[in-house]
């Protein structure tokens, strides 16, 4: 192959994060579920993108968590994996972020806390804590110029990718919502518990060379 025919390909794996929170006022039931998605951005012309889909991942927790317990919680987590097959001397840079951010009424970004490891290394947060999704808003690349910013990297001939894992979970901060008063026949006021709330993002990728 002639050497300006060289070419990337780029297998992102999970690169959606779905989080589903339904939330009672006596328990809370948070999904996450990994799809393929073409939100990513490719703009050197002559990379593919292939994409697959993974199984869905279900977190059930009583209430809002602390970073120690949130954290902590094992078997939950969204790992994707972005890889390159270079030849010769051509490098492609990447930004990563969160992307198709859509909060629920009253479950917003400043209650969704999150980590992130690159292989063994911590990028966001530790093993004992996180940062908001709403803490990343300014964070912007060279290449992601929109914001929620988290990771930039270039992949080479040699340095042919990367494996992240991204941990999230509903921060103590966030107050269980209410249903709808309701007055029953005798005068007393009653509280509908069932309540839902839904907060959705997903994991763009935008490479260039």
């Amino acid at each position: 192959m002639a050497e300006n025919k060289k070419t990337l390909l780029f297998s992102v794996l999970g690169v959606i994060l779905l989080l589903v929170v339904v939330i009672g006022v006596s328990y809370a039931m948070y999904t996450f579920s990994a799809q393929g998605s073409k939100v990513n951005q490719i703009t050197t012309g002559t990379i593919s993108v292939s994409y697959e889909e993974t199984s869905t991942i279900s977190l059930t927790n009583a209430y809002p968590s602390t970073d120690a317990t949130g954290s902590a919680v094992t078997g939950h987590d969204l790992v994707f994996t972005v890889t390159g097959s270079i030849t010769g001397s051509t490098s492609v840079k990447y930004d990563l972020a969160l992307a198709n951010i859509t909060p629920g009424k009253t479950l917003t970004a400043e209650h969704i806390k999150f980590n992130l490891k690159k292989g063994d290394t911590y990028l966001i947060g530790t093993a004992n804590t996180g940062v908001t999704v709403a803490s990343r808003a300014t964070e912007k690349g060279t290449l992601i110029t929109t914001g929620y910013l988290l990771d930039t990297d270039t992949l080479t001939s040699t340095k042919t990718g990367a494996t992240y894992t991204l941990r999230a979970w509903v921060a103590d901060t966030y107050k269980l919502p209410q249903g709808a008063n309701t007055t029953s026949e005798d005068g007393k006021t009653q509280t509908n518990a069932s309540t839902a709330e839904t907060f959705k993002f997903g994991v763009e990728i935008k490479a260039a060379a």
